[in-house]
């Protein structure tokens, strides 16, 4: 009854993750829902609480924001089980993360007082086993707007010496 938010389409296009929004008395109901268009089936995937689902560009993985008591954090769920692989941040006040291309790396959001800033974590995903993070910093000086979600994006030359996105 309260809708479906943050579709996101899996690395080889074949799977849509989404969030299923729902609450109950203790807190968000939320469910991350992997629809995958060959058999037409639809699972839940991971606890309740999920939302914001970021497919990792190999398909490995799953960023996302859980959502509990204590605030909102950034966790790196197995795109396979569901189950959580890392929790990037444990403070409650994380949110909206995003893959780099070549999936070394994630950047989200983090509150800064009343304002937002952009954090990146650099990732170590070995063949086997879970990612671990390597390192961790605050990319821009200046906060940024709390309610837009960042991207990726790839510039390329445009042939006169400059670049476009």
């Amino acid at each position: 009854p309260y809708g479906h938010q943050d579709p996101a389409w899996s690395p080889d296009g074949t799977v849509l993750y989404y969030v299923q929004n729902g609450i109950t008395s203790d807190g968000s109901a939320s469910r991350l829902i992997r629809y995958d268009l060959a058999s037409r089936s639809v699972a839940r995937l991971g606890e309740r609480g999920l939302i914001e689902p970021a497919p990792s560009p190999d398909g490995r993985w799953i960023a996302a924001t859980r959502i509990t008591a204590k605030g909102s954090d950034v966790v790196i769920l197995d795109a396979a089980t569901g189950q959580v692989a890392l929790e990037v941040t444990r403070g409650g006040r994380s949110w909206s993360p995003a893959w780099s291309p070549d999936g070394t790396a994630l950047i989200f959001l983090a509150a800064l007082g009343s304002e937002a800033s952009l954090q990146q974590v650099v990732l170590n995903a070995p063949a086997s086993g879970p990612p671990t993070i390597v390192s961790s910093e605050q990319l821009l000086r200046n906060p940024v707007d709390a309610g837009v979600r960042p991207a990726w994006g790839v510039l390329r030359s445009d042939g006169n010496g400059g670049s476009t996105p």
